[in-house]
């Protein structure tokens, strides 16, 4: 009898052990989809910052940036095509709502204004960040199944926020600078970037810095003084000047490796977590 209870609590044991491998197997499996679909529709907002950020200067009458904007719609719709054929995405009610607005978007119009192409632009960006975020917590990539990413929730959130900022920022930027004039409304929005900007900067990506990987660590420093740098300039090239001299060009690939040294963090970090899970 003895016997036989032994057995019978060594296949229990041994079945517990063995759904618990198939569980975590599983859950490493979804976490590796996640992050792939997370590449994806990361490189879809990136696209969609510059298309509102170059809009900017078409609404302001620069037509030079046409040939642009035209390019950034066709990698826009390579990557469209390929997340509709994505489950977590195709069928999110987010997803939809980017369709929706970027079918308006796509098309320029003569007479749209700057500020509707900003605010279109930045609402359909919000549709399309909280996507990630909503994929991300979707494929268990979270700080409690990724105990070695304790930070890991500010790749998802405020990292992409403070980059969207930057976008944001200049968008507006690129808008004032092409016009030689910045509005009361652009100058009320760029002094909340700015100040956004630089306390969520400061904050998380100080708070990121890990002992342990020096890549990181120079990654958040070039970042760090990317950001001072340009919240300095939007400062004193655009806000404190009586008329603005800064070229278009100069601000906007000022604003824009600010963004890259940000994603460039983004892009580590998701690199981190693909070695922990192979």
């Amino acid at each position: 009898m003895s016997w036989l209870v032994f057995i019978i609590v060594a296949v229990l044991i041994f079945a517990a052990f063995a759904g618990e491998k198939r569980k975590k197997k599983n859950v490493i499996s979804s976490q590796q989809t996640g992050l792939t679909y997370i590449k994806q529709v990361k490189r879809l907002v990136g696209l969609l910052q510059r298309h509102r950020g170059l809009s900017a200067a078409l609404c302001q009458g620069d037509t030079a940036v046409l040939p642009d904007l035209n390019a950034l719609k066709n990698e826009i719709k390579q990557i469209t095509r390929q997340l509709n054929l994505t489950p977590d995405v195709m069928n999110a009610d987010r997803w939809n709502g980017f369709k929706d607005h970027w079918s308006r978007l796509a098309n320029h119009k003569e007479n749209i204004t700057t500020e509707n192409s900003f605010k279109q632009h930045t609402h359909m960006l919000a549709n399309v960040l909280y996507l990630l975020e909503d994929i991300a917590e979707r494929h268990h990539l979270t700080q409690e199944l990724l105990p070695d990413f304790k930070h890991v929730g500010f790749i998802w959130r405020e990292l992409l926020s403070v980059t969207e900022s930057v976008g944001q920022s200049r968008a507006i930027g690129t808008s004032a600078v092409t016009a030689k004039i910045c509005s009361s409304v652009e100058r009320i929005r760029l002094k909340f970037l700015r100040q956004h900007i630089t306390h969520v900067s400061e904050k998380v990506l100080k708070s990121m810095n890990n002992s342990s990987d020096a890549t990181l660590n120079t990654l958040i420093d070039k970042a760090l003084n990317k950001t001072r740098y340009l919240t300095s300039a939007i400062v004193n090239e655009i806000l404190d000047i009586d008329e603005i001299v800064i070229q278009r060009d100069d601000y906007f690939t000022l604003a824009s490796e600010t963004m890259d040294a940000l994603s460039a963090i983004f892009e580590h970090q998701i690199i981190e977590i693909e070695k922990s899970l192979s």
